[in-house]
């Protein structure tokens, strides 16, 4: 949300509203009410600025772009009829209208509208427009130029009022309801007779015990010139009108509320600033909701290029065309030459690669066979050895037989290349030792092993199935395992005759 200054100039006073508005919403930040110490004058604007920019930032208010109101009683409304024409011819035809029916000179003023809706009126369109003279605009860009900030909008009090009364009701307003607002200043009254955001009257009265009376008389007469009947009134004031609020309530036969348009999430306002606020709180809302005011005589809406007939259409048609015809051309056969270069050099590189493949195909025949027979080899000298080291170290334990012999594989799935079977004779208790042996040999990967004996009769059989290893595990080594120290009782052990 982007930061604004909404000022509501009235008389020798500026209402100073700082806030943000967004897509989200408008918030108010600060008010402050600054007293111009002179008439605001085209030439009195630039150093009235410079005195406004100290105050701002006494105030602690930062630079941001203004969105300026100013009084009814210095803008002309007038309704506007006109036939139906082109959106670019539109402001043209109601600058000329309006200028019809003007006593001053169309070069001393600037003029603006927006259009309104009437379902009465079927053949021709209604606009509201806003006429200022140019020494106001002038008053108000001198007085941003001197303070250093930037006059985005200027638009009528009442456009204000209507974008506040919106905010108040958060957009919950029924289709074709007429709400009549009145603002009251010090010295002031503006009154506005409004349809949803469109402004159908508007009126600046004058302040005193009067003004409940010319508020009911300005209803009555716009009821009998429109015949439409505003069904709720609603008062904006500066906290010192109970009195015309008790009035109004008594004598307009509508109901009469309070204007309060402030949130939960604005900061906190004194009451008697609230009133004088809610102009700048509704241009804030409503540049807010369109990042634009229906009417900104800072800006107003000029008459456009009329748009290329159906001739010129056709012909830019035409030639855009053909520039993309010769585009696409051009930019086809160059991705068609890319295209056949890269299937050019693909081929002389897949025919390279050919003529290695086949000058290295005895090579490949060579390396295959090593494999195979890397594969299937079997380094019985380090399968000997390790056998040697894990075999269990026991007086009277000892191998008689030891055959190996490569293993032809019966399928694919059978991974053993190698069969070594050991006959052992020992002691019959000693086949818990042997089966810790052939445990030890299962704890490697490649090794498989099983032990078949015949209780009490001392003679083992252990059959050790090999697996092939790859080539940088074939050279295995164990830890040796301790032999047993011969007995202290006698210097020799015999056992069974055998050698000492």
């Amino acid at each position: 949300m982007a930061r604004y200054l909404a000022i509501d100039w009235e008389q020798q006073q500026l209402h100073i509203v700082a806030g943000s508005a967004g897509r989200k919403g408008a918030r108010v930040e600060q008010v402050l009410t600054w007293a111009l110490p002179q008439s605001l004058t085209p030439a009195s604007a630039e150093g009235l600025g410079r005195k406004l920019r100290e105050a701002l930032k006494a105030a602690g208010i930062g630079a941001a772009p203004v969105l300026a109101s100013i009084g009814r009683d210095r803008v002309i409304l007038k309704e506007i009829h006109h036939p139906p024409v082109p959106a670019s011819d539109e402001p043209a035809l109601v600058r000329f209208q309006t200028a019809k029916e003007l006593s001053e000179s169309p070069d001393d003023v600037v003029i603006d509208y927006t259009p309104m809706t009437d379902d009465r009126v079927i053949v021709e369109c209604v606009a509201m427009a806003v006429v200022v003279r140019k020494e106001i605009l002038r008053s108000l860009q001198g007085l941003c130029k001197g303070a250093g900030l930037k006059l985005a909008a200027v638009a009528p009090r009442p456009m204000g009022m209507a974008g506040a009364l919106d905010r108040m009701r958060r957009g919950t307003v029924p289709l074709g309801m007429i709400d009549a607002v009145a603002s009251v200043g010090p010295r002031w009254a503006d009154l506005a007779i409004l349809r949803g955001q469109t402004v159908l009257l508007a009126r600046a009265l004058s302040v005193g015990p009067t003004l409940a009376g010319e508020i009911k008389r300005s209803l009555a007469v716009f009821a009998a010139q429109k015949e439409l009947h505003a069904q709720a009134f609603f008062l904006a004031g500066n906290g010192e009108n109970a009195a015309l609020f008790q009035t109004l309530h008594e004598t307009l036969g509508i109901p009469v509320h309070q204007l309060d348009a402030f949130s939960a999430e604005d900061a906190s306002v004194p009451a008697k600033e609230r009133g004088a606020s809610l102009t700048g709180i509704g241009l804030l809302h409503l540049w807010g909701q369109a990042g634009k005011l229906p009417v900104n005589l800072a800006a107003p809406k000029e008459p456009k290029a009329p748009v290329n007939s159906r001739k010129r259409v056709g012909v830019l048609a035409a030639v855009a065309a053909a520039v993309m015809l010769i585009f696409g051309g051009v930019y086809a056969n160059r991705v068609m030459a890319g295209k056949r270069a890269k299937v050019a050099e693909l081929s002389g590189a897949r025919t390279e690669v050919e003529a290695k493949l086949k000058a290295l195909g005895q090579d490949r025949v060579d390396i295959d066979a090593l494999k195979e027979w890397e594969q299937a080899s079997i380094p019985w000298l380090d399968e000997f050895y390790d056998l040697s080291e894990r075999f269990p170290h026991k007086v009277g334990l000892r191998v008689n037989q030891v055959l190996a012999n490569p293993t032809a594989k019966k399928n694919t799935k059978d991974r053993n290349v190698g069969r070594i079977v050991l006959q052992v004779v020992g002691d019959p208790k000693d086949d818990a030792l042997l089966y810790d042996f052939v445990g030890s040999l299962n704890r490697d990967p490649h090794l498989r092993a099983a032990m078949v004996h015949t209780k009490g009769e001392g003679k083992f059989q252990i059959f050790i199935d090999l697996a092939p290893q790859a080539a940088d595990k074939k050279i295995a080594r164990v830890a040796p395992v301790a032999r047993p120290k011969a007995p202290k009782e006698s210097e020799f052990n015999f056992d069974d005759g055998g050698a000492p």
